[in-house]
């Protein structure tokens, strides 16, 4: 299994990224002075680099043009995909532009469409996708609530449907459950869900789902295909 890191221009979740074994690590324009910063020094480095404001010269680099269809983020996890990646987390992809967050949500759900599981991480919060076909449910590990981000009142879980309404939903050793239940994606419900200290598992029969989890609940997680 081939394990890549996306830093990007918003907030790096350094901690986050100190307890996972990457295999590769492309800094997306911005993302490379996150890196420099932490003394980290990736394979490669992707984007106009508009937001960095200097093309770097200290690893590989693909540089385009500011004007293009596909953001940086995109151009990245393409390059990561060409190059085998099976697993590919994104630092950077939650917080700041909310419109750059929802872009690289749409990303995320192309990933697993692909049987790629891809993971947001931003600065407490990270999200990732469930669907039937291809990731139909995830299991977590028994994990201390009390490490989660103090600011954080829960170890909050949601669960959103998108695309449609999905089916066969189930959340087991959780505060709330649901069994094989319909989640439309017009709704709030699958809001709010908390980590109770148990192992747990979420489900999908058929759709796709959106799960945001506590960063501190990632090392905790199995995504099954």
């Amino acid at each position: 299994m081939s394990k890549f890191a996306l830093v990007g221009a918003s907030l790096f979740n350094l901690s986050a990224y100190q307890v996972h074994d990457y295999e590769v690590t492309i800094a997306v324009d911005g993302g490379f002075g996150h890196l420099m910063d932490a003394n980290i020094v990736p394979d490669a480095a992707i984007g106009d680099f508009d937001s960095l404001g200097y093309v770097p010269d200290a690893c590989r680099v693909i540089e385009y043009p500011s004007h293009k269809d596909a953001s940086d983020m995109e151009l990245a996890l393409d390059e990561a995909i060409r190059c085998g990646a099976d697993v590919i987390d994104i630092y950077g992809g939650l917080g700041g532009r909310f419109d750059h967050s929802l872009a690289n949500c749409a990303l995320v759900r192309h990933c697993a469409s692909q049987g790629i599981a891809a993971t947001l991480i931003g600065a407490d919060l990270a999200m990732f996708v469930l669907d039937g076909k291809q990731f139909p449910s995830v299991t977590f590990d028994r994990f201390d609530a009390a490490v989660c981000n103090e600011t954080l009142d829960a170890p909050y879980i949601s669960v959103f449907s998108y695309g449609g309404c999905a089916h066969g939903v189930c959340e087991r050793g959780l505060k709330y459950a649901l069994d094989s239940a319909d989640l439309p994606d017009d709704c709030s419900r699958g809001l709010s869900n908390e980590f109770i200290g148990n192992a747990a598992c979420i489900s999908v029969a058929s759709g796709c789902l959106y799960v945001t989890i506590p960063c501190a609940a990632l090392v905790h997680t199995h995504r099954c295909k």
